[in-house]
């Protein structure tokens, strides 16, 4: 590259204007630009002076370097005096530490890597409503590229003595390290990954202690997370990021939400090695951190557009995020992929496992590639290419295109399945046991469909799919589907519910680090009442039975004998769904005129239409088991009311949850209140029409 392209491209990059800006600008095409910045073509003096003059540059700077340049070239120069690596000391006891055991706690891969930044992202964002916009870059950097990049980073001075002492250790990140340096040398070409969001906090906090900032390039376990039910509890998945690097080493730059002193712009890098001993018996403990130089680690460097130019972490516009690179991009899991492939894995697994955050508005990403600054290619994840069932299903859902039974391929039907949320017993939010009613869309396939049928995809309200439940074999015959469950929060669809909150907390509770299931943790078991476990395996047996019922072969329709003799042998047929309304009593107690004083809730499942539901009260004792008792007085405390006859509750449309209260009628009592147990139940439910 020449002189003059040299610093035509560090003006173009100190005035953040694009190449198809200057363009336009100086009256030239793209491709000249392109070739006067690689040093190919050399522009004429009319074309220096325009873009002089719309680079705020003087063109003899551009000519010789003499003159006013970009203000670039000093904030480069203080970068380059104070910036540095800062490795941890080894302890005055002598341990030693091979590596960081959180980046080996689970085996992570392109899927994991992509729903931990995601789910990263919504867990900061400013706005849940407005929602992020999340841009994975691929870069691959090569020749003068390559070079420039390096410099910036101080390898040859600093970082990569570490790295090969540290790859020489013997121990398991060693290897990952010495494949790293050995195909850097050999290709002279290195791929970053970039994940930037926008739209979220940024690394807010202190340089250690507490905050986004700690949690995220300082501390070890720390999930940081406000929010109770943010996706992750473990603090563990950010270490993907440092796997997904054949150097262990990732860089942060954020532009923060809440400026510190006026600062706003704010740039760290973390190298997580093993023990290691440089030449001269310098020993360290593992981790480094690249920024400004301090006594003890390299601190944050604040506010200089050369250093996040040079190390290619510019960002897009002035709006509040974080931009984390991985240096050496690799998949994790060991198998070499070109850039355009790893592109398209990045797509598909954010479709897959954020179709549901991107369908509601809360989520956008996108994936490009680039060589060296250059974008090469971008597009947009949309679900439909990979997941069209799944995005179809969820766009009739909200449009209420909902059908009771599935007739035709492309058919939604929606059911609802109980979740029994136990006790909480934690210190912070304790609440007694609860039910949820969670959200089952069934979607008949589709006879040429090409994506994975008869599979379950489970999520809750952070609306990343926490996991696919393979029912391929529910019963002989059965119709292939596609199937949602909407848990928690996500089956609300952002209206207030302490049950579904109650829910999503449990939920969040029960996923192991890597988010990928529900089952049994250390935190479920100390923080909720005993049988967590059994409820979440009820909860998806539940949901097998709901969806066995839709989807089993209707043999009605059928031609090969007597309606009669068919219903005999009825295969995969299961109970009845659960009846449209719940009743939970919330108490009930004998007063001093020996009556039994009522009070309950009843919920219906589907609010489109009012019930007309008939509570009964029945004496269950030896002598009098299952004799119906008459109600003395039945009255609405909420969003319901009574007939004249004390029967029937009547519950408008769109009700949500209802109250009672009832009292018994002694003269109806077959026995004694005080020697009776009772059972109270719904045994009718009529759904009103629409204009009653």
């Amino acid at each position: 590259m020449s002189d003059l392209g040299e610093r035509l491209k560090q003006a173009l990059q100190a005035s953040r204007k694009t190449q198809e800006q200057l363009a336009d600008a100086v009256s030239a095409s793209q491709s000249a630009v392109s070739q006067w910045l690689s040093g190919r073509r050399t522009p004429t003096r009319a074309n220096v002076n325009s873009a002089a003059l719309f680079l705020d540059v003087d063109a003899a700077w551009l000519e010789s370097g003499e003159g006013t340049g970009p203000e670039v070239s000093a904030q480069r120069e203080e970068y380059e005096a104070e910036a540095c690596w800062q490795f941890r000391r080894e302890p005055q006891d002598g341990g030693r530490d091979y590596g960081n055991a959180n980046v080996w706690s689970f085996d992570p891969d392109i899927a994991t890597l992509v729903r931990e930044a995601l789910q990263n992202s919504i867990d900061a964002a400013l706005d849940p409503q407005a929602g992020v916009e999340v841009v994975f870059r691929i870069i691959r950097l090569a020749d003068e590229d390559l070079a420039r990049f390096l410099k910036a980073l101080k390898w040859d001075e600093e970082l990569r003595g570490h790295l090969k002492a540290s790859a020489s250790s013997g121990q398991k990140l060693g290897k990952l390290l010495r494949d790293g340096l050995d195909a850097l040398q050999r290709d002279n070409e290195l791929l970053l990954l970039r994940v930037d969001d926008f739209g979220t906090q940024g690394l807010l906090g202190d340089e250690s202690g507490e905050g986004n900032f700690a949690a995220l390039c300082r501390n070890n376990l720390d999930s940081s997370k406000a929010a109770k039910t943010s996706g992750g509890a473990f603090g563990l998945g950010k270490a993907v990021f440092w796997r997904a690097s054949q150097f262990a080493t990732v860089l942060f730059r954020s532009t923060l939400s809440e400026p510190v002193d006026g600062r706003a712009e704010r740039l760290i890098g973390r190298a997580d090695l093993a023990w290691h001993e440089l030449e001269g018996s310098e020993r360290y403990a593992g981790p480094g951190w690249y920024g400004r130089c301090n006594e003890f680690a390299a601190e944050s460097y604040w506010d200089n557009e050369a250093l996040t130019s040079d190390l290619l972490l510019e960002r897009d516009d002035n709006s509040p995020g974080t931009s984390i690179m991985v240096i050496g991009f690799h998949d994790p899991t060991g198998v070499h992929l070109e850039v355009r492939q790893l592109s398209r894995e990045i797509a598909r697994a954010t479709a897959e496992n954020c179709w549901p955050a991107i369908a509601s508005g809360q989520l956008r990403v996108a994936v490009e590639e680039h060589e060296g600054a250059s974008p090469v290619r971008r597009s947009e994840v949309d679900p439909i290419q990979f997941v069209p069932e799944y995005a179809d299903m969820l766009d009739k859902y909200r449009r209420g295109e909902i059908q009771d039974q599935l007739k035709e391929e492309g058919d939604v039907a929606r059911r609802y399945v109980t979740l029994e949320v136990p006790g909480r017993k934690a210190l912070d939010s304790p609440h007694p046991e609860r039910e949820h009613d969670a959200i089952v869309l069934v979607r008949l396939a589709d006879s040429a469909t090409n994506t994975t049928v008869s599979q379950a995809a489970f999520y809750r309200g952070r609306r990343l799919v926490i996991k696919y439940y393979n029912l391929a074999h529910l019963c002989v015959g059965a119709r292939p589907f596609h199937a949602a469950i909407l848990c928690g929060e996500a089956a609300t669809e952002g209206d207030a519910d302490e049950d579904a909150a109650a829910a999503e907390l449990f939920l969040r509770t029960a996923e192991p680090p890597a988010h990928n299931d529900w089952t049994s943790t250390p935190d479920l078991r100390t923080d909720y009442e005993r049988g967590g476990k059994a409820k979440i395996d009820r909860f998806y047996s539940a949901v097998r039975d709901v969806i066995r019922e839709l989807v089993r072969p209707d043999v009605r329709d059928l031609h090969d004998g007597p309606n009669s003799i068919k219903e005999l042998f009825r295969i995969g047929v299961q109970p009845p769904s659960p009846p449209d309304v719940r009743l939970r009593v919330e108490s009930a107690q004998l007063n001093s005129a020996g009556e039994w004083e009522v009070r309950g809730m009843v919920r219906p499942r589907s609010h489109e239409r009012g019930h007309r539901v008939k509570p009964v009260l029945l004496f269950d004792a030896e002598t009098g088991g299952g004799h119906r008792v008459k109600w003395k007085t039945l009255e609405g405390t909420k969003d319901c009311s009574a007939d004249d006859d004390r029967e029937w509750l009547v519950i408008p449309a769109q009700t949500r949850e209802a109250r009672f209260r009832a009292v018994s009628d002694v003269e109806s009592h077959p026995l004694p209140a005080a020697d009776a147990a009772i059972l109270i139940e719904l045994r009718q439910v009529e759904v009103m029409e629409a204009s009653e």
